[in-house]
């Protein structure tokens, strides 16, 4: 491939970045010593994650939550495992917010905004329940598209 004048191609680990990002590999994060591999964030998990953050007052609570549920990301594994996970991350690990934001900045690339907002959208709007414009909002609209002075 010819490179044009003046673009200048990405060096090599981008190249690896984005084909981890294309073939949705889980990548690998170290908190404490253990490797932990973080794959595409579940529904359940996003869910319960915003649970989570809307009751937890504590917010270091909040984020060993948080990332046990990360960590876990099933529906299984969490209901029998999360109880205990975050507990031991809380109280037993003391998990740093350093610990902790590496497992969330790792997540946060693993979660399917793009598909999740369209998907809201296209559903919010086939919906008859959207309100519908008057008629003097659409002589306004098409007065304005056509440059014209709207005459109320």
């Amino acid at each position: 491939m010819a490179q044009k004048e003046g673009i200048k191609q990405p060096d090599d680990a981008l190249r690896k970045k984005l084909d981890e990002l294309y073939n949705a590999t889980p990548e690998e994060v170290s908190v404490n010593g253990h490797n932990y591999s973080i794959g595409w964030i579940k529904n359940g998990t996003q869910r319960k994650f915003t649970n989570v953050f809307t009751k937890e007052k504590n917010p270091q609570k909040a984020n060993c939550k948080a990332s046990a549920l990360i960590l876990l990301n099933n529906k299984f594994k969490i209901f029998f495992c999360y109880w205990f996970l975050w507990r031991w991350f809380y109280y037993v690990k003391e998990l740093d917010c350093v610990d902790t934001l590496r497992i969330l900045d790792v997540a946060k690339k693993k979660v399917q905004h793009e598909a999740f907002l369209l998907a809201t959208i296209f559903s919010t709007e086939m919906t008859d329940l959207m309100m519908t414009m008057t008629s003097k909002e659409v002589s306004r609209i098409q007065a304005v598209q056509h440059g014209e002075q709207h005459t109320p």
